[in-house]
């Protein structure tokens, strides 16, 4: 029979939403939280002479590898081993990982992933290649630097005057006594390079050309599908310059029409790195250009179907249940 494995962490909310439809099908699935293997599961690998073959249980429900049909990887975290001394528990807890990633690695080409974890830390750590694979697909991306230089930065803005800075990975920039800061987005004017040009000598900081905005668009793509959300981001000051510092009360989110030739080379996108979810920002500008600014291969995008009423969760189960809705 074939069966469905949710691949997750026990604080993901969003499966729930989506297992809520699963529950409408024939289709079982299996929900695997790995932060707590060692407290709720048991697994076992076994090799053969030619197989590899595997099974979790929960103590209730059993899911075996050979009866697997489709897999949503769904921002699981590391397992934990909290419970024994320090000693052990880095290595107790590097065995796990290791055990799962070769069970998952065992699966990579014989199953429908959503997505497989190789290709999704391989597109979401790395900005830059998915700027020049999105340039080789035909969509425009904006002129970008990524330096430690801060005479190649001045160059830079001075280039294109005001410039938008931006961190390589995640906005959390650093914690300072249990707090949290981050850094989004931020317009800056040559001068504020300049005052700051000893900071930029300490880590690689991405500069872009900043790009004027009539809205920008929340893309969500789910294996062929594709859903589409203006966000009205320059009726705020708030969220001029990133749309991650929320104003939802003044900022408009509304479904949106992308041209057919936006929607294909989206969809050549995806297929480079063998992505069958993705969520991707993007630029309309005043004068209707789509400029692309990057993908995050398990990005969030509960607050856009709330908002608009775009039936992604449902969509999520559909091509989990179906693979043969996946992106060819």
């Amino acid at each position: 029979m074939n069966k469905i494995l949710i691949i997750t962490c026990s604080e993901e909310r969003n499966v729930k939403r989506v297992t809520k439809f699963l529950n409408e099908t024939e289709v079982p699935f299996f929900r695997f939280n790995t932060d707590q293997l060692l407290n709720q599961y048991t697994i076992q690998f076994g090799i053969g002479n030619k197989d590899l073959n595997w099974k979790i249980s929960d103590g209730s429900k059993t899911i075996i590898s050979d009866n697997i049909s489709s897999i949503w990887y769904r921002r699981p975290t590391p397992p934990k081993a909290d419970k024994f001394p320090a000693n052990f528990k880095g290595f107790m807890e590097d065995e796990m990982k290791k055990t799962l990633r070769s069970m998952w690695h065992s699966l990579r080409h014989k199953v429908l992933w959503v997505n497989h974890p190789h290709d999704l830390r391989f597109t979401e750590l790395d900005k830059p290649t998915q700027m020049k694979i999105a340039a080789e697909k035909g969509l425009k991306i904006p002129e970008t630097l990524i330096t430690n230089n801060p005479e190649e930065a001045i160059k830079f803005a001075n280039k294109h005057g005001d410039i938008a800075i931006k961190t390589m990975g995640s906005t959390q920039a650093y914690i300072n006594k249990d707090k949290i800061y981050h850094d989004y987005t931020r317009r800056i004017s040559v001068d504020e390079v300049k005052k700051h040009k000893n900071n930029i000598t300490l880590v690689p900081v991405m500069f872009q050309e900043y790009i004027p905005k009539d809205i920008e668009l929340r893309i969500t793509i789910v294996g062929s599908k594709i859903f589409s959300c203006s966000i009205h981001t320059q009726d705020s000051e708030r969220t001029k310059e990133d749309w991650r510092r929320y104003d939802f009360k003044n900022v408009k989110h509304e479904e949106f029409k992308l041209p057919n030739k936006i929607k294909s080379k989206l969809l050549d996108f995806m297929r480079y790195f063998n992505l069958q979810f993705g969520t991707i920002d993007m630029i309309l500008t005043p004068d209707g250009e789509y400029i692309f600014l990057e993908i995050n291969p398990s990005g969030q995008w509960g607050w856009i179907e709330a908002l608009t009423g775009m039936p992604i969760d449902k969509n999520i189960a559909d091509l989990l249940v179906n693979p043969k809705l996946s992106l060819k």
